[in-house]
């Protein structure tokens, strides 16, 4: 279709909207689609049609459809597609239509458009931190730690719902990243430490050494709980050689944690080293062993 022919084309679609004549624009569009299958603005306009004649159905589906494929105004055809498949009850097809939609306006760096979308998926799916913590890196490399911030904090309340402690520390812990002098998350971030460790009284002399809880820097406060916390005494580990163990000392001044291993027993070793060689487990983990070691 050469330009002439393209702008007439464009003129009729036109004169069919501003008379509100969806039925005739719907027609006139299909017909164009016999022949310019691919023709974006021929595909566009029978989607207008379609929904001003609440006709969302299995074509309105293909077209949709046809649009992205074609790489079409991603942000917003993927949106429509979205909202289709959970007005037809289908929220796989759904989220996944989300994603591509939150994907390209971060691409995009459409801001606004970024915040109805995550709210979007926050409703619909606010569990799935990868792909959130994905579009929040993606906004971090744009110079948008800020607005990353903010977002991720809108999670915190259904990670509090769920009663999900090791997501609502995944989360303050990345929040604290992109912004690292904020003081509110002090608080949130100590009770959510307690929260992961409630059977543990070494927990509570973790945060007084490290001084989380007082003036320290957060970040550098953070940086040692997460060193200390996976020894505290009690708890199981796992080396690859040595097997299964339990930690029976954490010397924190000192930095050394002694563990209980299956083939090595009461061995001692600096806390920095054992990080770097050792798994921690967590209680549930099958691994470990019914009886204490």
């Amino acid at each position: 279709m050469d330009i002439k022919d393209l702008d007439r084309l464009t003129d009729e679609l036109n004169q069919l909207r501003q008379s509100e004549n969806w039925s005739g624009l719907a027609e006139k569009a299909r017909e164009y689609i016999q022949t310019e299958p691919d023709l974006a603005l021929v595909l566009r306009a029978l989607v207008q049609a379609l929904e001003r004649l609440g006709r969302k159905d299995s074509e309105y589906e293909k077209t949709l459809g046809r649009l992205l494929e074609l790489q079409d105004r991603v942000v917003e055809t993927a949106q429509r597609l979205a909202q289709y498949f959970l007005e037809h009850g289908n929220k796989a097809e759904a989220v996944r239509h989300l994603e591509i939609a939150l994907e390209a306006a971060a691409a995009e760096r459409q801001y606004d458009k970024i915040e109805e979308l995550w709210l979007e998926m926050v409703e619909q799916e606010p569990q799935n931190l990868d792909f959130f913590f994905r579009i929040a890196e993606s906004l971090n490399s744009h110079k948008q730690r800020q607005r990353a911030a903010v977002l991720l904090q809108m999670l915190l309340p259904s990670a509090e719902e769920r009663n999900d402690g090791p997501n609502r520390f995944r989360l303050l812990r990345r929040i604290l990243e992109y912004t690292p002098k904020d003081p509110s998350l002090r608080d949130p971030l100590v009770e959510t430490l307690r929260h992961l460790h409630p059977e543990s009284t070494y927990m509570e002399r973790v945060l007084d050494y490290t001084g989380i809880r007082g003036d320290r820097p957060l970040p550098e406060a953070l940086a040692e709980v997460e060193l200390f916390m996976n020894f505290l005494p009690g708890c199981y580990v796992r080396h690859p050689d040595w097997g299964i163990g339990l930690v029976k000392d954490l010397n924190m001044l000192d930095r050394r944690v002694v563990i209980n291993f299956q083939k090595k027993r009461d061995h001692a070793m600096d806390v920095e080293l054992a990080k770097t060689v050792i798994e921690p487990l967590p209680a549930d983990d099958f691994r470990v062993p019914m009886e204490t070691m």
